[in-house]
């Protein structure tokens, strides 16, 4: 799985709004990223991501769970919060409106301005 910054954004924002759980069962995530789910309902992508997320210290109080074979075979969202960390990496994407790449160390967020042009 490649990280995708929209995919991080999306979710950040929805713990913190607290509408996570009518996101992932509508599966809105599908039309908005274009994430499949398999025929078990995992959206594997979206839990990919909320899995880099814990590892990271960004996310707390939840669960994910990969076989041994790397499918994910258990998740539960329900106590989910961010945590201060997470917070500044939220403060870090929203302050700034031009153009920038960002790369975040776990205590850190290095902000570099981008030669790219969005429209």
């Amino acid at each position: 799985m490649k990280r995708n910054w929209n995919v991080v954004r999306k979710i950040l924002e929805l713990v913190e709004e607290g509408k996570l759980k009518d996101y992932i069962e509508e599966k809105r995530y599908r039309d908005e990223f274009s994430i499949n789910s398999p025929d078990d309902g995992a959206p594997n992508e979206l839990l990919g991501h909320f899995e880099i997320l814990v590892d990271a210290g960004i996310l707390k109080h939840c669960e994910i769970q990969r076989d041994e074979n790397g499918k994910f075979v258990y998740w539960d969202l329900r106590g989910i919060f961010i945590t201060m960390q997470g917070h500044d990496l939220i403060r870090c994407h929203t302050n700034f409106r031009h153009p920038f790449n960002l790369s975040w160390s776990g205590k850190t967020c290095d902000i570099r301005r981008s030669s790219k042009t969005t429209s």
